[in-house]
């Protein structure tokens, strides 16, 4: 059995999550062969991937990808064909394809390349028109263009007999915009990295590097980005509640109660073990609702237990179902008592709960038996 990782290219190149679930495939030996097909759009690009890719032994092709207009469509197809030239495909091979634009850019470009009835795992990973149209920054027009691509690939879903979604609340949206689907949808939440647990080492080490007391409580905030959503501001009301807050984030947070330091994909575990209490703060939206933060299965597997408003449905059910957590109306609703509650609970516990649904090992045997059915399907 060979793997075919499609990553059809975004202005980050790709998440680092994937690099972690493909070196664990390699680990495990689970394929002959896995191959990464990653598309770049300059050679910046490229060169940060293949930085984020220097550890691995994974084969990768990089082929040359375009902004989703209507009108790169026919050269992004032809590009992504080129590179499924280049790659050793067999009738044991295995796609696997992420994102909701692959849609129609894949299956097409497969068949340009001569490939037919592809065994492909489509991977949709959020709401793509309140995505496109609600969150990112484009005039009227750019809109318009988006929204005639948005169209294809929706109807292009029907095509897909096996179809992954991070969400329960993720599985609806594409129904009701779809509509029927004869092919299966299974739910795999966002995965966190095998880095991700509790160490008492690292709690120790970056506690004394922060000037964090013993007895101390530190709050959290890990956003990694830019992103609209991520409502880093609501770290000022925390911080003039007296609490202690490290704002792991590329957004700089002005007030001597915040902590604000960016730091590389591999060092944000130990800094989970620093913290006692994480945040997430989304607003109330559906692509909110639908999410499966990336952040929220770091925390859980790091055994922090989460303060969260109500606005994603996966953290709404997780915290319900298990404690873990607060789920709050406001950041008037944290107190120093619910924040000694919380840490309170075992982190050893959280941790646990965490891995088994969330971690990369549950996940990766998720994926597993999906393409497992996609090979007996023949």
């Amino acid at each position: 059995m060979e793997l075919i990782y499609i990553n059809s290219g975004v202005s980050s190149v790709f998440p680092s999550q994937v690099i972690d679930l493909l070196d664990f495939y390699q680990i495990n030996k689970w394929f002959v062969k896995i191959t990464l097909i990653c598309g770049v759009r300059n050679e910046l690009e490229r060169k940060k991937a293949e930085e984020l890719l220097l550890s691995s032994s994974m084969d990768v092709i990089f082929y040359k990808s375009f902004p989703n207009y209507p009108f790169y469509n026919a050269m992004a197809q032809t590009h992504l064909a080129k590179a499924f030239k280049k790659a050793q495909i067999n009738d044991s091979t295995l796609f696997h394809s992420r994102g909701w634009s692959s849609a129609s850019l894949v299956y097409k470009s497969l068949k340009k390349a001569g490939v037919s009835n592809p065994k492909i795992l489509l991977d949709i990973r959020g709401a793509i028109k309140e995505e496109v149209l609600d969150f990112q920054k484009n005039n009227w027009l750019k809109k318009r263009l988006k929204s005639v691509n948005i169209s294809k690939v929706i109807s292009a879903v029907k095509n897909f007999a096996f179809i992954s979604v991070v969400s329960k609340a993720l599985k609806d949206y594409v129904f009701s915009n779809v509509g029927n689907i004869e092919g299966e949808v299974f739910i795999n939440p966002c995965l966190a990295g095998k880095s991700f647990n509790y160490s008492v080492e690292h709690r120790e080490k970056h506690r004394s590097s922060l000037g964090i007391k013993e007895n101390q409580k530190l709050l959290i905030f890990s956003s990694g980005g830019e992103s609209l959503w991520q409502n880093n501001q609501e770290l000022l009301k925390i911080a003039d509640k007296g609490f202690k807050v490290l704002n792991l984030s590329k957004v700089n947070v002005d007030h001597p109660n915040v902590i604000t330091k960016y730091v590389k994909y591999e060092e944000v575990a130990g800094y989970l073990s620093a913290a006692d209490v994480a945040l997430i703060f989304r607003d109330k939206s559906l692509v909110n609702k639908v999410a499966s933060p990336v952040k929220f299965s770091e925390y859980l597997c790091s055994g922090l237990p989460v303060i969260s408003d109500k606005n994603v449905d996966v953290i709404k059910q997780c915290t319900e179902e298990t404690g873990y957590g607060l789920l709050i109306n406001s950041t008037e609703d944290i107190t120093i008592e619910k924040i000694e509650k919380l840490c309170s609970i075992s982190r050893d516990k959280i941790s646990e709960y965490g891995r088994k649904h969330f971690g990369i090992e549950s996940v990766a045997e998720s994926y597993l038996k999906i393409y497992n059915e996609m090979i007996e399907q023949e």
